[in-house]
């Protein structure tokens, strides 16, 4: 299959596997630590109705962007915003705190992963753009689910800050991977 003997798509897909890594991560971890803070379902539950908001009306706003400019300066951006604001939450101390890191959180991953699928459109043969959408969502479903199995081993050994700092490393981490991949490559 093409997907995976083309190195410009492998980065990519890394790209989607450390941002639903850490999706996955804040969806299961967050809440916990927040009631560790003493914010409660229904302030949880605001922010996570803020993440999904701003996912949903930034995306037709980044799409465009994806459209008009550099996506691989997008996509590396987006995941450099998602990763350190999933660092940041173990230095939230409140509601507010909170709200910024998540907001931060939904951009991040709106301006990425809106650029992740143009740009995978963009490098697969027209014959081939079914399956490598295919194979591209196949590597999200899997590093969602690991996401919040790796963190909370890490969170239960070291604590929620080596727990959340963990996006961070593999978002920085694929960005460089990504950047060499695609390197003049359009």
């Amino acid at each position: 299959m093409i997907f995976f003997s083309h190195a410009g798509l492998r980065a990519t897909a890394l790209v989607d596997m450390a941002t639903y890594f850490s999706f996955g991560a804040v969806e299961t971890f967050l809440p916990l630590f927040l009631a560790l803070q003493g914010i409660g379902p229904y302030l949880t539950g605001i922010l996570f109705a803020v993440q999904v908001l701003i996912i949903a009306g930034t995306q037709p706003f980044f799409g465009y962007i994806a459209d008009h400019f550099d996506k691989r300066i997008q996509i590396m951006t987006g995941l450099i915003i998602l990763g350190s604001s999933v660092a940041l939450i173990p230095f939230t101390n409140g509601f507010l705190s909170a709200l910024y890191a998540i907001i931060m959180f939904g951009l991040g991953m709106s301006l990425s992963t809106v650029a992740t699928s143009a740009y995978v459109a963009d490098m697969a043969q027209k014959e081939q753009i079914g399956a490598s959408m295919g194979a591209l969502s196949s590597t999200m479903d899997i590093r969602h689910s690991a996401g919040p199995l790796v963190t909370g081993i890490l969170i239960a050994c070291t604590g929620y800050m080596s727990g959340f700092f963990m996006s961070f490393l593999l978002a920085a981490g694929v960005s460089v991977v990504f950047a060499i991949s695609i390197k003049d490559k359009k």
